[in-house]
């Protein structure tokens, strides 16, 4: 029997069951995906993706039709190391 309720009786930290990850594509965005997989994995976490959009209404152009590819890219990337585990 542990004494710690966080952990269970691999002695995995259970304290977060969900992680949400919000990705706007910002110059920081493409540290999270790393940092968010090595998290929930750490916790036996499930992780769970919400890319985020500006609250203002833009023009679909190249510039965003990259950053949503971006975003894919991103995803995928999540997803096969969530695979992985």
């Amino acid at each position: 029997m542990h004494d710690d309720p966080g952990m269970n009786v691999s002695g995995r930290c259970e304290i977060f069951t969900r992680i949400l990850v919000p990705i706007d594509l910002s110059a920081d965005a493409p540290a999270v995906p790393d940092l968010a997989s090595r998290l929930a994995r750490f916790h036996g976490a499930e992780l769970i993706v919400l890319h985020v959009l500006s609250a203002t209404p833009v023009d679909v152009d190249a510039a965003a039709a990259e950053r949503t590819r971006a975003a894919s890219d991103q995803l995928a990337i999540l997803r096969a190391d969530q695979r992985g585990r």
